[in-house]
């Protein structure tokens, strides 16, 4: 298959899935379905009193302050249409309807859920082939379990998506030794544990098997740059 041909599938299959996850994306509002997006979201917005601590660490926070973040540009942006005229208007706009708040809560979901699209076929490429990039690339737009989710305000898609992400830095770092990739393999584990604290496990086990893999090729300055990265990620 040329590479024209592969790129065009790639489009199309990364396209589908968007459709797929943006599809329904506001399941069950106004009503609530999920008694874990209100712990999201409702600590986001109270970010907007000017204390950023959430006060809640059975989740990490990191999803609460990229909506907290969202927020702030959708109370900005009604602020310059006239859709909101205070802070009063903006709260009692998420009393009144707040599909679109949570909608955009869920946005924090979607997005890493179709960057994971991209970034599977990319460590597929590299693992193996263009073809089997293609292949991974598909079963993880059309598979359910990665669609259903990413219709909710919750840490799991962006942590798997982040994950996704590091493995791709990790054997960059393997293969070439820059130290960037080390970098941004740790910072990358560290974003994803603030979405979901299970991240932390996935991330010891790949430091673990660069620092043994240093030892093992009797290279020093390999170990000195997997303890950079455990460094970083924690």
């Amino acid at each position: 298959m040329s590479a024209k041909k592969e790129t065009i599938i790639l489009w199309l299959i990364i396209g589908f899935g968007f459709v797929l996850r943006v599809w329904n994306i506001n399941a069950g509002l106004p009503f609530i379905p999920q008694a874990d997006e209100p712990i999201t979201v409702n600590r986001a917005l109270r970010f907007g009193s000017g204390d950023f601590n959430p006060h809640f660490f059975y989740y990490p926070s990191a999803q609460m302050y990229l909506s907290f973040i969202l927020y702030g540009v959708y109370f900005v942006f009604g602020l310059i249409s006239g859709l909101f005229h205070s802070v009063n208007d903006f709260a009692l706009a998420f009393i009144k309807n707040p599909t679109p708040f949570y909608i955009l809560g869920r946005a924090t979901t979607l997005i890493p859920g179709v960057l994971m699209i991209w970034w599977i076929y990319l460590l597929g490429t590299k693992l193996r082939s263009s073809g089997i990039g293609i292949i991974a690339a598909g079963i993880c737009a059309f598979i359910p379990t990665l669609i259903q989710p990413t219709h909710y305000v919750k840490g799991d898609i962006p942590m798997v998506s982040l994950l996704v992400l590091a493995y791709l830095f990790i054997y960059s770092a393997y293969n070439t030794g820059q130290v960037k990739y080390y970098i941004l393999s740790g910072l990358t584990l560290g974003i994803a544990t603030g979405f979901k604290y299970t991240a932390g496990l996935a991330g010891s086990g790949i430091i673990a098997l660069i620092l043994i893999q240093a030892f093992q090729k009797k290279k020093i300055p390999d170990l000195i740059k997997g303890l950079g990265l455990l460094f970083c990620f924690w």
